[in-house]
Parts: C-alpha cells; sequence; structure tokens
C-alpha cells in the first residue's frame, strides 16, 4: 500500500535525521568539554599583530577596543582599519591613539572588485611584519586570555589558522536576537565539525597567508574568513576549532536584521566552502520529511492504520525531543564556557512558548534564507551594495563613507 510504504519512509527518514544530527551535536558538546578542560596559553608567544577592520560604530566598539588593548599578552599590536576618517567610527578609535599598541589606519577602495572588509585586510598586511595574525570584529568582546589561548594552536608546525566561534546572549522579549541566537545555536555544531572558520575571532600564520594564495584570494572576495580551510587543505595545513573560546554577544538585532544577517552567513559558506550542499541537504531534508509527516498523519487516522499512527508520533516525538534535549544542552555548556571565562553574563536564555515560536520562525526563516542564497547575485553590506558574479567576481557598486545611523544603543549595524 502506498500510503504505508510513504509512512516507513518519512519514520525511516525522521530517525535517520535525529541520528545524523545528535552525532553532530553529541560530537561538538564533547569537543567543547575536552577544550575547556584543558583551555591554557601554553608557552607560545611570537609577535601578533590584531587586526580590526572597521566601518560604523558597532555598539560594542569601545568595550572592544577596551579589552583588545587589555590582553595578558606581551608582544602584540593592534591595527584598526577604516576606509575613511569620516567614518564614525574613526573618531571613538582617535581617543585612543596615545596608547603605544594602537595603530590606526585608513584604506579607502582602490579596488571594487572587492568588499571593503578584503580591501582593509590587503591594505593592512602591506605592513604586517609579526609572524602571527589575529582578526577580530568589532562585535567582539573578548576577556584578557583569549589572544593568548586562541594562538596556542599555532605553535603545531602543521596547524595555519586557529579559529573561535560567537555566543549570542539575547534580550529575550526580542524576537530578532532570539531567532540569531538559535540560529547561531544550531550552526555551531557544524561549523567546528565542517571548520568553518569565523572571521571575528580567527588567527593565521602570516607565511601561510601570503604564501597560499589566500591573500590574492582575499584581493578579488567579499568574505575572508570561510575560505581558510579550503587554502590550508591544499597546503596540506590544519586548521583547529575552539569550541571552548567562545566569544559573547548581547547586541540586539529585529526579524529583518536576523534574517539579512542569517543569509550573508550562509552566502559566505556557498562562496567559500565545500560544505554548502550538505547545508542545503539538511535544510531541504528537514522541511520535506516534516510536511511529509503532516500530510501523511491525517490520512493514516482517516484509513484506521493506527499502529502506523503510533510509529510516526514516536518518530515525530524523538525528533523534537531530540531539538528540546540539543537546545537545553548547547545553552547550558555554552553558558558554562563563558562564565568558567569570567564573561559577564545578564539574564536567561529564552524559554517556554516564547523560545518554542522562536525556534519555529528560525526554521522558517533559515530554510526561505536558504532558498535565497541559492539564487542571490547581490548583498547589501555595511551599507554598500556588492554585485555576485562568482566567488572571486565581485563588483562594489556605489561606494560611499559610513553615514551615521540613529539606531538603538545596543542594535547591531
Amino acid at each position: 500500500m502506498l500510503l504505508i510504504y510513504l509512512t516507513s519512509v518519512v519514520v525511516f527518514l525522521l530517525i535517520l535525521l535525529v541520528l545524523a544530527q545528535a552525532a553532530c551535536v553529541k560530537y561538538y558538546l564533547i569537543n567543547l568539554r575536552k577544550s575547556q578542560a584543558t583551555s591554557n596559553a601554553d608557552d607560545f608567544h611570537p609577535h601578533v599583530t590584531v587586526v580590526l577592520c572597521l566601518r560604523g560604530c558597532d555598539p560594542a566598539l569601545d568595550v572592544c577596543l577596551e579589552s583588545l588593548l587589555s590582553q595578558d599578552y606581551e608582544n602584540y599590536r593592534v591595527v584598526c582599519v577604516l576606509d575613511s576618517e569620516q567614518d564614525p567610527a574613526y573618531s571613538r578609535v582617535k581617543t585612543r591613539s596615545e596608547n603605544p599598541r594602537l595603530e590606526i589606519q585608513i584604506a579607502p577602495p582602490d579596488n571594487f572588485n572587492r568588499s571593503l572588509k578584503c580591501n582593509s585586510l590587503v591594505h593592512a598586511f602591506g605592513s604586517i611584519e609579526d609572524p602571527v595574525v589575529v582578526l577580530v570584529d568589532a562585535d567582539a568582546t573578548v576577556d584578557n586570555q583569549w589572544l593568548a589561548e586562541l594562538i596556542a594552536p599555532l605553535k603545531s608546525p602543521h596547524v595555519v589558522a586557529s579559529s573561535a566561534n560567537r555566543w549570542f546572549l539575547p534580550d529575550a522579549r526580542e524576537r530578532g536576537s532570539c531567532i540569531r541566537h538559535f540560529w547561531n545555536l544550531a550552526a555551531a555544531p557544524q561549523m567546528f565539525t565542517y571548520q568553518v572558520t569565523w572571521g571575528g575571532s580567527l588567527a593565521l600564520k602570516t607565511d601561510f597567508i601570503r604564501e597560499s594564495g589566500l591573500l590574492k584570494a582575499w584581493s578579488k572576495a567579499l568574505f575572508e574568513d570561510a575560505s581558510v580551510r579550503h587554502f590550508a587543505k591544499q597546503a596540506g595545513k590544519q586548521v583547529v576549532m575552539l569550541p571552548a573560546l567562545l566569544i559573547p554577544n548581547n547586541e540586539s538585532i529585529t526579524v529583518a536584521g536576523a534574517t539579512r544577517w542569517i543569509e550573508r552567513q550562509l552566502l559566505d559558506t556557498k562562496l567559500y566552502h565545500s560544505c554548502f550542499p550538505w547545508v542545503v541537504i539538511h535544510a531541504f531534508s528537514v522541511l520535506i520529511t516534516l510536511c511529509s509527516a503532516l500530510a501523511v498523519l491525517p490520512a493514516l487516522v482517516l484509513g484506521g492504520l493506527y499502529s502506523w499512527v503510533i510509529a510516526l508520533g514516536i518518530a515525530l516525538g524523538l525528533f523534537f525531543g531530540f531539538y528540546l534535549w540539543a537546545w537545553q544542552q548547547l545553552e547550558s555548556q555554552a553558558r558554562a564556557a563563558l562564565r568558567k571565562r569570567g564573561c559577564r553574563i545578564e539574564g536567561s536564555p529564552p524559554r517556554g512558548i516564547t523560545a518554542l515560536s522562536a525556534i519555529a520562525a528560525t526554521q522558517v526563516i533559515y530554510t526561505l534564507a536558504v532558498v535565497r542564497v541559492l539564487f542571490k547575485k547581490s548583498v547589501i553590506w555595511r551599507g554598500i551594495n556588492y554585485r555576485i558574479k562568482r566567488p572571486y567576481d565581485i563588483e562594489m557598486v556605489g561606494y560611499r563613507p559610513m553615514a551615521i545611523k540613529n539606531t538603538k544603543a545596543n542594535e547591531s549595524i
């Protein structure tokens, strides 16, 4: 009977999805606990250049600068790169120009075939001689051991890059912030498993950047981070992910802003990482399987096939039970890691109906974002429109310095 056959396939797919996702989450949690227990700065202390590319005043910019300039590490400098002195962030950085560790560079775009961030990186590397470079974002507030722990894996001659990840701490009353949080929560195990590096906390060996062709790739790229694994693999080198070195972020964002943010993360992966087909397969597998389950369930009830109704109900229970378990485990373990690092955590995670509605909204927005990214030919990023022909064929349209935006005090740019 066709209905029984379809039901058996749906039950099988639900169980398969649970097992595959549970394995990924468990692998991540084991490594999070392991790296949390063994986290140390070792005795590796090379000279380091920390590069902070700025465009606009991120809500945490002042705190970020203060934390970067207060690292418990001797041999480092911080280079802030902006595309214009008219940028509102310039005056904020300028107030700290007397700090001997801080250097400010202005990098107006001299090439419209790359993003402003990649343009700033290419400009900065014209004066970098230190053996290690660390990329960081302005929404990162780091503890004073962050730099030492981030670069520690680079002591190995086989390792050319190490990366941490962010963890959002949303106000439970803000739907957009909750959606971004739950998407990131689900993405973290995948990023760890696939080694998708994040440019907001990324350490790299300078020789690798220049010799592998990565710097040349940045000279015509939109994003800088997801491509690192590809170039490391080509060079026969390793990338190390540091799941316990989480960077807290409590910025707020609207639903529309969260949607655009999710699309940019997926676009980065689509253009520069080999795991994107698996991301697409996973998104559509979940969507098709759940829709199929909801479609066959009424037919089973009307047909009196109650044993199959029970079987499908158990499979759906396992599926949603897994999501509940994964959400609770990931949230509690991440917050434990942040507390161990001395990070201040305000408020509690979303709970109850608020959490369930945000998770449901996240799944819908995520699936729609995957579809949109499959056909996306342009993106607006920090006020600039970029046309995308191919991963390394980008056109910046209509450059202008960053304007002052009247947003909420804690709202993401």
